[in-house]
């Protein structure tokens, strides 16, 4: 059987963008049967689909889910890294070429206390798996 997947986006060297990949190794123990994968925007998209990702959003105080395009700018938009820009205008694209019937972006805030970050966001996820 294969393991479903959901898609670290970030960046582990830049403090901001860093909380998912802080959070990974709990969701990791939470869900054994899940591949928790870095996913770098600017690579290949994920195949299957409706693809789950989690992305640090700036403007978020705990963990979220969005689950479009728009949505997902609005609350990104003032304060967009080059990361998240490039997230962005991907997930944009592939809306518009019909690539994806549905996508689901987690997004969780910059800092915080880890342990209750990581609560959240599995509690968010077992509405999935």
């Amino acid at each position: 059987m294969n393991k479903k997947a959901v898609y670290i986006v970030g960046n582990y060297l830049v403090p901001q963008d860093a909380m998912p990949f802080k959070i990974k190794p709990f969701l990791q123990k939470a869900f054994p049967r899940v591949r928790f994968i870095p996913f770098d925007p600017t690579e290949n998209f994920p195949k299957e689909s409706d693809p789950i990702f989690i992305d640090t959003v700036i403007n978020v105080s705990h963990p979220r889910l969005f689950t479009s395009v728009e949505e997902f700018q609005a609350h990104n938009n003032r304060n967009l890294t080059v990361h998240s820009f490039d997230f962005y205008t991907e997930l944009a694209l592939h809306k518009k070429a019909g690539l994806y019937k549905t996508y689901t972006i987690i997004g969780v805030p910059p800092d915080g206390n880890i342990l209750e970050v990581t609560q959240n966001v599995a509690d968010i996820l077992a509405s999935f798996y």
